[in-house]
């Protein structure tokens, strides 16, 4: 997802086009994790309502989403006041990047924000009803910073 949003902004058709390993891979997570599913739903509904949602690759990823999930199945495991906290952590992590990003010279923001911590706290809460999911998303976060800094690497700076 990482390397999508990155190659979106860099005009990078190769990154951009990323979308779909990434969507094939949360909606096969999606379907066949139970845990997994809950998780992925309210990062997606997160995002949504942030309006993160906010260009075609993006949206192709959701579509990619859908589709697997689809194709594999829904899964039946469903914890709907769950699934609502983890959307309000995945919301605070996204709207925490609206507010507390740096935007001009001199202005102060807390560091910690720019690693959307909310939602890996909620999980490891949850940990007994998440239970290996928790771990999942910790390491989807390791990965998600991990292409940042790649992309970084090898593509040049970021714009910040």
């Amino acid at each position: 997802m990482k390397v999508t949003d990155e190659g979106v902004e860099r005009k990078n058709i190769i990154l951009s086009s990323m979308f779909f390993v990434s969507g094939l891979s949360i909606g096969v997570l999606f379907s066949l994790y139970p845990g997994a599913n809950m998780i992925f739903a309210a990062i997606i509904l997160g995002t949504a309502v942030t309006g993160k949602i906010d260009n075609i690759c993006h949206l192709l990823g959701l579509l990619t989403i859908i589709s697997t999930v689809f194709f594999l199945g829904i899964p039946k495991e469903w914890n709907i006041a769950i699934i609502f906290i983890l959307t309000i952590s995945a919301i605070l992590d996204e709207v925490g990047d609206y507010f507390f990003e740096r935007k001009g010279k001199g202005r102060k923001y807390l560091k910690i924000l720019r690693y959307r911590p909310f939602l890996k706290i909620v999980c490891i809460i949850f940990v007994p009803i998440l239970k290996w999911n928790t771990l999942g998303i910790l390491i989807f976060d390791f990965s998600y910073e991990m292409a940042y800094f790649t992309v970084n690497y090898f593509y040049g700076k970021d714009s910040d």
